[in-house]
């Protein structure tokens, strides 16, 4: 036993190899630990971000959708746009109320549409809106109170936010976005009723929007079915909320923007208004035949700000698209 003891004393290179052996396996361990953890800035996640390919930013949101606690922490070493997404939940997670904190550095880019960041910063925020299980109702509360207040430039930017989402991430014949859809669309023909005295970016862009929005919901509550699926749901929302989330309210909205724009049509004549008068019946009795729900889309395709606005006559290609018009489902 003694000499085993003295062995083992004799060489204390080996304690020394050993050593360094646990020292490296500690720092590699940290190391993993510290890339696997979402600890970036704020500044330094907004800024990789803003500069991430469209592409790849998309499926880094696929992968966290998608991904269970486990998978992501292996993910993050290797995707930096996931450990910045991440990074900004975590700084919301002591900051909760902090919103305008990423909305504001991106706000102006949104307003300019020739900004290189221009989409990359609505794909920032869009991911919060639409797909954060922790933050989506904050961020969806801090949009809608800058779309309610009296700041012209926060509504229009918060507004050129939605259209985008709904251009690039919502499809209509989905329902997985009806929440939101049916949250924003109230406050978005306020606006535009607001500002309906003059064909403004702000009012022409809310009235487009509005007229999107509408829609989108007149497609899901004219689904078969609908009523049937959501009975049990709309039974429990409250009689103000309710409203909303009728076909009979998306009707009203519509006829409501149909006749702003009709204030603003600048080529109006006799026949013009006589097809107003025949559009507005044709609205108001609306149901969910098919031929009504392609007639729905087509008005609301076509009669836009844009297009009444505009003193020029239509062009061949355009009648023909308008006649050869098909349903998008």
């Amino acid at each position: 036993m003694s000499t085993l003891l003295f062995s083992e004393n004799k060489d204390p290179d080996i304690l020394l190899v050993n050593n360094k052996k646990k020292n490296k396996i500690e720092n590699e361990l940290e190391e993993i630990y510290k890339e696997a953890t979402p600890d970036l800035p704020l500044s330094k996640s907004l800024y990789l971000l803003v500069n991430v390919h469209g592409k790849v930013f998309d499926k880094a949101v696929q992968t966290i959708r998608q991904s269970n606690k486990l998978e992501l922490s292996l993910k993050l070493s290797e995707s930096p746009t996931i450990k910045a997404l991440l990074s900004i939940e975590k700084y919301f997670e002591t900051n909760p109320t902090h919103f305008n904190h990423v909305y504001e550095p991106l706000k102006e880019k949104i307003l300019k549409v020739n900004h290189p960041q221009h989409e990359a910063s609505m794909r920032i925020l869009g991911y919060f809106l639409l797909y954060s299980n922790t933050f989506q109702a904050m961020a969806r509360d801090f949009i809608y109170q800058q779309i309610a207040s009296d700041n012209k430039r926060d509504q229009l930017s918060s507004i050129v936010l939605l259209r985008f989402l709904y251009t690039h991430y919502i499809k209509s014949s989905s329902e997985e976005h009806l929440d939101f859809i049916s949250h924003f669309m109230p406050i978005i023909v306020q606006v535009t009723e607001k500002y309906s005295e003059s064909a403004t970016l702000l009012s022409c862009s809310a009235c487009e929007l509005s007229l999107i929005y509408c829609w989108y919901l007149y497609n899901q509550f004219s689904q078969e079915g609908f009523r049937n699926d959501k009975k049990a749901i709309i039974m429990e929302i409250e009689e103000e909320t309710k409203e909303k989330g009728t076909m009979e309210n998306v009707i009203k909205q519509t006829n409501k923007l149909i006749n702003i724009i009709r204030k603003w049509h600048k080529t109006k004549d006799e026949l013009s208004e006589v097809a107003y008068d025949e559009l507005s019946q044709l609205i108001s009795s609306i149901s969910n035949e098919p031929d009504a729900t392609h007639a729905f889309q087509l008005i609301t395709t076509y009669l836009t700000p844009k297009s009444v606005l505009s003193e020029k006559p239509l062009t061949m290609k355009k009648l023909k698209s308008i006649v050869s018009f098909k349903c998008k489902w």
